[in-house]
């Protein structure tokens, strides 16, 4: 194919879906050689600046509304599948990513792959290098809901173990039916949204405890805190009220990747080598979250310790056209995992933890470039 039949191609006008974490879908047309910075100018086109011209709030409310360039400072484009969530850089080509979807997959995923895995979502969601503290500053209604969607999607999720899950889901009754209304509000009315809002299977984990809290318990809690609330006039402000109780989690904003935890020598902190875990990357350090449990295990900062990936070869045979590979010969595939190292000063000795991972290679990358923007 000629360079002039890959240029016209590349200016077919296509359709591409965008989920906002409220999960609203945006169709915007566009061509395949558009970048992701202009993906994200469209979504802003159809989705912030349309509900800005089409308010009719009042103008001490529009006064609340940030400009285009703040706006898109906080939000880009991301594409994830159940193995892997990669935020895309301002000139990656989304339609190129999505191309080459199943090859990602197949190189950072874990071995059980199976359709569903290599079925992409293309979303707008926070960018991850935007600072926390620069989010408390922002008022724009528009704003805060997407981030209250996606810290509210983290907190369902067993991303963000949290100590106020009832409160938290006591502010999800407040945004859905308004102030406590003992009328319209039966208690049996309440636990069926509340099994709509936050799942009848959650079961959050106490800290020092092994065993899940019942269901009719968090219910029970979360209505009793809902009923005792004081609700804003104003949505704004329950979003804020729900981002205010996220914000002080080490592991707010964090990207997520998957991995196991094995021992690697007996001041390991860890002891179940079969452990799957979260790796949750941001600003702050590295977190190491048990993914069965939603239970933190251990939260480092970046001063607090050090990284260094585990060079791994894996050996390829190679046969002759005639030869048979014997299945039970081969050693099994090695998978990728790095080392983390960090004094502890309650046995005042240097604690290691390895921790298995595809996505190695990606997390080492993203712990080096915070540290640098740190080091600034």
């Amino acid at each position: 194919m000629s360079s002039i039949d890959l240029e016209e191609l590349n200016s077919i006008p296509r359709e591409l879906c965008v989920f906002l974490m409220n999960q609203v879908g945006i169709c915007v047309s566009t061509t395949e050689a558009a970048t992701t910075q202009e993906l994200v100018n469209k979504v802003y086109q159809a989705w912030f600046a349309n509900k800005n011209s089409s308010s009719s709030s009042s103008s001490s409310l529009q006064k609340k509304y940030a400009n285009k360039e703040e706006i898109l400072r906080f939000f880009t484009i991301w594409i994830s599948s159940p193995m892997i969530e990669i935020q895309l850089k301002p000139l990656h080509r989304p339609f190129k990513v999505l191309f080459h979807w199943k090859d990602l997959v197949t190189k950072y995923g874990h071995q059980c792959l199976s359709d569903s895995t290599f079925e992409p979502i293309v979303s707008f969601q926070r960018n991850l290098f935007v600072q926390k503290w620069d989010e408390m500053m922002i008022e724009d209604p528009r704003i805060l809901q997407l981030l209250y969607e996606e810290a509210k999607f983290n907190v369902l999720d067993g991303r963000y173990p949290v100590e106020t899950f009832e409160q938290l889901a006591a502010i999800q009754l407040a945004i859905e039916l308004g102030p406590f209304n003992q009328k319209a509000h039966s208690h049996e009315f309440l636990r069926s949204k509340l099994r709509r809002l936050i799942g009848s299977d959650h079961r959050p984990v106490r800290p020092y405890s092994l065993h899940p809290v019942g269901i009719h318990d968090v219910e029970d809690k979360a209505i009793y805190y809902y009923r005792c609330m004081n609700v804003p006039k104003s949505r704004a402000g329950l979003y804020r009220s729900y981002l205010e109780m996220c914000w002080p989690l080490p592991y707010y904003g964090s990207a997520y990747f998957l991995g196991k935890i094995e021992r690697t020598s007996k001041n390991c902190l860890i002891y179940n080598s079969t452990m799957k875990v979260y790796v949750a990357v941001n600003y702050t350090g590295i977190h190491i979250i048990e993914e069965k449990r939603s239970k933190l295990l251990i939260s480092l900062e970046y001063r607090g310790f050090r990284w260094q990936s585990s060079p791994f070869e894996e050996k390829v045979e190679e046969l002759d056209e005639n030869s048979e590979r014997m299945s039970s010969s081969l050693p099994p595939p090695k998978t990728p995992s790095f080392f983390l190292y960090f004094w502890s000063t309650q046995h005042l000795k240097t604690n290691i933890i390895q921790v298995t991972s595809p996505q190695s290679r990606l997390i080492i990358t993203l712990l080096d470039t915070f540290s640098k923007e740190l080091s600034k």
